[in-house]
């Protein structure tokens, strides 16, 4: 039986049907673009052929330093050109472990930290941040779905924060100003208030209202009710679980960090462009078929 996740949206008008294995999403059985399809065709590639260069440069000048040159084989060169390889799955393991972590922890809260050690400082420093602010979660994988542009994503959990109320999203780089971040944030949140101005409060407080009388126990409020978090959000927050300890340089790279996103306008004027841009490229490619 195929595994999926069913949604209704913008007050039952609105059905989505969400396929994890395949990562599809679909509305009256039209699949529909998501955010990080959209947001993919922005050109990310020039910084990892840089690192993957600065490894191979690195490998060989190191050989070079501490190795005669009549000792220097082709098998050190193939072994530069795949470094990169390596290097990115070990240091990638490393942050979806924390990252998957942050993401159980939302649903159960009685998680024990990691064995491995790195994952389990990222973790610490993660611990330590919802101490110092204050943070609990409401709810956890919030679907948004834009009937205006046609677009939908899940984004991880909407939190409050030194009593404010945050859209929030878990990445694993080891960068966090990145133009794609910024441009899926703000249209998740573009999305979320979409339909949030499309609820009625009073049906809505009817509708929780009837959900705690026939359950106390907590329960997760996103799952129950069609995005009933009708509230106004106050910010957008991206957290960075890095993949590396350490750049090209050997300077630290924070494991954990924490960033809001700015100029929410503008930048969901190029997540539209963006939207544009990879519809032209779909119906291109259907013509070359």
């Amino acid at each position: 039986m195929t595994e999926k996740i069913e949604k209704s949206m913008y007050n039952w008008d609105v059905n989505i049907t969400f396929y994890p294995t395949s990562h599809q999403y679909k509305k009256d059985w039209e699949n529909i673009m998501s955010v990080t399809t959209i947001t993919g065709v922005v050109d990310k590639s020039w910084p990892l052929i840089a690192w993957a260069t600065n490894l191979a440069k690195d490998y060989l000048i190191n050989l070079i330093e501490h190795r005669e040159w009549e000792d220097f084989t082709k098998e050190d060169i193939v072994r530069a050109c795949q470094l990169h390889r390596e290097k990115k799955e070990e240091a990638a393991s490393i942050g979806k472990q924390a990252h998957q972590w942050a993401e159980d922890y939302i649903k159960r809260w009685d998680m024990t930290l990691p064995e491995d050690e790195k994952v389990a400082q990222a973790v610490s420093w993660f611990l330590d941040w919802k101490t110092e602010h204050n943070v609990s979660f409401e709810c956890s994988e919030v679907m948004v779905y834009s009937k205006k542009h046609n677009y939908v994503w899940l984004f991880d959990t909407i939190g409050i924060i030194d009593w404010k109320r945050y859209l929030i999203d878990f990445k694993t780089s080891n960068y966090i100003y990145m133009l794609e971040y910024w441009m899926q944030l703000t249209a998740y949140l573009k999305a979320y208030e979409e339909e949030l101005n499309y609820w009625i409060p009073e049906f809505i407080d009817e509708k929780v209202n009837e959900m705690f009388n026939e359950e106390w126990e907590k329960v997760d409020v996103c799952e129950t009710i069609p995005n009933p978090l009708y509230k106004k959000l106050d910010w957008v927050l991206v957290i960075k679980f890095a993949k590396d300890i350490e750049d090209k340089n050997g300077n630290p790279i924070p494991s954990f960090e924490v960033q809001p996103i700015l100029e929410i306008d503008y930048f969901f004027e190029a997540f539209l462009a963006a939207k544009v841009l990879k519809t032209a490229v779909k119906k291109y490619e259907k013509w070359q078929q």
